[in-house]
């Protein structure tokens, strides 16, 4: 599976198209009251976009290991539908993937084998929140207009983001905007991290803006034969405060102090069989950071090994990082709890000693 890095990619690029068609920009940075007008623009736009097609080209370098694929894609971004079609290669030739608005289809021509996920009983969001994760990356980064010049025969808008700290989030992200139809047809990314050495380029031709598509091309009906695996999601459901969350929960809520300027974002609430899952997003004016509690039963055997050691005050936490994010995990009371968010670890540590273990 590409790392999540990739589809920060392109919302990137559509941050990049706000920046050029709203009109004329001088080359150099953009300040962040201009950047942060386009992104409170941004989820209404892509709204707005009845949708598009377009044939995709993802290349991708990860470990050393150089990947091509080619598919042709249809994308609703205001419901969340989308559809791709494996072109290349060979060997996935024909291989579907489906997005309905509730659920997910998977078909392995190869194998004629269908995994289909139902998110019907889940209060998932119906898009695919380009706002929020867009949000997260611009907040992290620096934006600058590098002017126009010429990509295949085409007059393109050239978009540079660089992380302002490399030493955590590593690489650059520049994205190309056709001039004509104002759509980003070329985004390349890399990440060099201590945990992450990526290399993402993803190009798209014979785009089509609002192309009128049929609704059955978000309908998915498994091949004759074909063998057929479901996956049910369990049910959640979404509230906008502690209280709320609280009153409808089946295990006690845990309490933490954050950080000045953080404030809920969303509190969810997984039902299963084993209890209630809890996980709390709270965010500030650059970053976010959650706070989660499930049963241990859930992870079985699954041990806290293979990070580094931190003590959580009576408890023994493991620190892990991936892309700039750190993650404290420990069990308490016979509950597993953690702290996640692209803070410090002795920042993220100081959240954890908070949190209420009941």
């Amino acid at each position: 599976m590409v790392p999540r890095q990739l589809r920060s990619s392109l919302f990137a690029a559509a941050l990049a198209l706000l920046l050029v068609t709203s009109g004329c920009m001088a080359t150099g940075p953009v300040d962040d009251e201009t950047v942060e007008n386009y992104v409170q623009r941004f989820d209404q736009k892509m709204n707005d976009l009845d949708g598009f097609s377009a044939t995709r080209t993802t290349t991708v370098t990860y470990d050393g290991e150089t990947s091509t694929s080619k598919a042709a894609v249809w994308v609703r971004p205001g419901t969340g539908e989308s559809r791709s079609e494996t072109l290349a290669p060979t060997e996935r030739e024909g291989d579907t993937t489906v997005r309905t608005t509730d659920a997910v289809w998977i078909h392995d021509a190869s194998e004629n084998s269908v995994q289909k996920i139902d998110y019907s009983e889940s209060d998932l969001p119906t898009t695919d929140g380009f706002g929020r994760l867009l949000d997260d990356m611009v907040n992290r980064s620096n934006v600058s207009y590098a002017g126009t010049e010429q990509l295949d025969g085409q007059t393109v808008h050239r978009i540079e983001f660089t992380p302002t700290d490399a030493a955590r989030f590593g690489g650059t992200l520049t994205v190309w905007v056709d001039a004509a139809t104002r759509f980003p047809v070329k985004m390349h990314q890399t990440v060099d991290t201590e945990d992450l050495n990526l290399s993402t380029t993803v190009r798209y031709d014979d785009v089509e803006l609002n192309p009128g598509i049929d609704d059955e091309r978000f309908t998915f009906d498994p091949p004759a034969n074909a063998t057929v695996d479901e996956t049910e999601l369990p049910p959640t459901e979404r509230y906008d405060s502690l209280d709320a969350l609280r009153a409808n929960a089946s295990t006690t809520v845990p309490s933490a102090d954050l950080p000045d300027g953080f404030h809920l974002e969303t509190a969810v609430v997984t039902r299963l069989d084993e209890g209630d899952s809890l996980s709390m997003t709270f965010a500030n004016d650059s970053t976010r950071l959650s706070v989660s509690k499930q049963d241990a039963g859930l992870y079985g055997n699954v041990s806290l090994d293979g990070g580094e050691t931190v003590s959580v005050g009576d408890e023994t936490a493991t620190y892990r990082t991936y892309a700039g994010t750190g993650t404290l995990q420990w069990t308490c009371d016979g509950h597993r709890y953690s702290v996640a968010g692209s803070l410090s670890k002795a920042d993220l540590t100081t959240v954890a000693e908070s949190v209420t273990c009941e």
